[in-house]
């Protein structure tokens, strides 16, 4: 057997930037915790709350049409970037909590062929998501500040206490104030929308690896019937952890997936909007176009995984017919009953109690979105005049 996958089976790795970016927040433990209180302060009070708030303040004050629709896009994502944040800090508890759970589904790889199914499909998979979609979002709000910069204006059009048009120094401390902002704000984005994949992705793996485990059972003569049940209660027990960690990690997404639910198609109509007839210059179009995948990235992941996990958990109840459970004993047999039946209960993650997080959610929002595109005249010249 090549032991070298089973040594390199760790899913919790995944979470390494993560708590990296969580650090970065203020959120992770410090050495120094009165400086550290005091820098967490600072950045709510100056990105956290007061970037979304220089944005609203300023779209009341707008009357030109094009800048309505600019800062308007701008200012639902920042107002809902904070919410998620703040949602995020009070469930960091509940994903520590899935996180032990993995660790301890980890040990129950037994196999060259469990783990590097895992690995390849799934572990991989899962810490190549935050940096996927740090770089988009970063690239995204780089864009929009080279824009800013050609075109001599603010990244978007917002309220500052002074006026910005006075002097080089006033202009760029705005400017400067609003690329880092949004900065931080992404770093808010990518924890928020990173952790409910990351954790699909992982949960579906586990599952899957559970299926594996099942499939096999019984097929090995050497073992003892006694050894069979044993095995079978011990994928019973993974089972249940399974769906402990479901539920957690539910309770942990749900809000935050159920805001980019209703925000996600109202932004991408508005990025389209914003495409089609206020760009000016190369880069708007650039950075609109670019925004516009940065959306859709910001909500696919979770669903596409979301979908995932849910045929596994579909999958389940046919991998334990797989086993030879025939030849086994009236009371392994017993067992298998009571496990498919728990296993033929539909699995499904719902946001807000309401909406299912799965690809068809996906097309919903899609559809949303042209909704509103098509509607938008209506919707928008109540707010502008």
């Amino acid at each position: 057997m090549n032991l070298e996958w089973w040594s390199k089976l760790d899913s919790t790795v995944a979470y390494r930037h993560f708590w990296s970016f969580l650090r970065i927040l203020g959120v992770a433990e410090f050495r120094y915790k009165a400086l550290a209180q005091f820098y967490v302060i600072c950045l709510t009070l100056f990105v956290t709350v007061y970037c979304p708030i220089h944005l609203l303040i300023g779209l009341l004050m707008l009357t030109d049409t094009g800048d309505f629709f600019k800062n308007f896009s701008m200012t639902v994502t920042s107002l809902v970037c904070s919410l998620k944040y703040f949602f995020l800090r009070l469930n960091l508890n509940k994903i520590s909590q899935v996180i032990d759970i993995y660790s301890e589904l980890d040990k129950r790889a037994s196999t060259a062929d469990e783990c590097e199914y895992f690995i390849r499909h799934h572990q991989r998979k899962a810490d190549s998501a935050i940096k996927i979609l740090f770089l988009i979002y970063m690239g995204t709000n780089s864009c929009a500040f080279v824009a800013a910069i050609v075109d001599q204006r603010l990244m978007f059009p917002a309220w500052f206490p002074f006026d910005w048009k006075s002097s080089s120094l006033s202009y760029w401390s705005a400017l400067l104030y609003q690329f880092i902002g949004v900065n931080m704000l992404i770093v808010h984005n990518v924890l928020n929308d990173t952790i409910g994949p990351m954790s699909l992705c992982l949960l579906s793996g586990h599952v899957r690896l559970l299926a594996m485990r099942v499939a096999r059972i019984g097929y090995n003569k050497r073992k003892s019937p006694k050894h069979h049940e044993d095995e079978l209660k011990l994928c019973i027990e993974d089972h249940h952890k399974l769906l402990k960690a479901f539920k957690l990690l539910e309770s942990s997404i749900s809000w935050l997936q159920f805001i980019l639910f209703f925000t996600s198609g109202l932004n991408i109509c508005l990025s389209v909007v914003n495409f089609l007839f206020y760009s000016r210059i190369l880069f708007d179009y650039i950075y609109y176009a670019s925004l516009v995948f940065s959306l859709s990235m910001q909500v696919f992941p979770c669903y596409f995984y979301g979908s995932a996990l849910q045929e596994e958990f579909k999958q389940l109840p046919y991998a334990m017919f797989a086993n030879n459970w025939v030849e086994q004993s009236r009371n392994y047999r017993q067992d298998t009953t009571i496990f498919v039946e728990i296993a033929l209960k539909s699995v499904t993650m719902l946001a807000g109690g309401i909406v299912e997080i799965n690809l068809n959610s996906f097309f919903a929002i899609y559809k949303a979105a042209y909704s509103i595109f098509t509607n938008r005249k209506r919707l928008f010249s109540s707010a502008l005049y």
